[in-house]
């Protein structure tokens, strides 16, 4: 079975995903150490410049970690790999309830369009047709 449209174009944007994540990390990496270095040059810094560094340094590994899960589930929903899926589903439903939780203390349409979407690849990537091309199989209904 070839593989849905929809998954090419979740694939793309995890990818996408993916390099803004690592574009992140390096961001925090440069960012942090500029600002280590700027303030180790101020007077009665002491540790705190140590601290900020390696604080902002920890952000940008979480960044990494992220980016690369985001690339390798993006590398496995174009091969179709089930497990893909699943995780693409779980990161998502997770995804969809902190932005529920974020809209509670500010409500934006923007928000709104993003959980939308959200929504849709979850009810995209459990229709029959499409977890049946993750199993390499075809569902009944869209055999028939």
């Amino acid at each position: 079975m070839s593989r849905p449209a929809g998954v090419t174009v979740i694939s793309v944007l995890q990818f996408i995903a993916a390099a803004l994540c690592v574009l992140g990390a390096l961001g925090a990496f440069v960012g942090g150490g500029a600002m280590s270095a700027a303030l180790s040059q101020a007077q009665n810094a002491g540790p705190l410049a140590a601290i900020l560094g390696a604080g902002i340094a920890v952000f940008g590994v979480i960044f990494l970690v992220i980016g690369a899960l985001y690339g390798v589930t993006a590398w496995g929903m174009l091969g179709l790999k089930n497990w893909a899926r699943i995780i693409t589903i779980v990161f998502t439903a997770i995804a969809a309830l902190l932005g529920i939780w974020g809209m509670i203390g500010h409500f934006s349409i923007v928000s709104l369009i993003v959980l939308a979407f959200y929504a849709w690849v979850i009810w995209y990537l459990v229709k029959p047709d499409v977890a049946g091309a993750f199993k390499g199989t075809q569902s009944a209904a869209a055999s028939a």
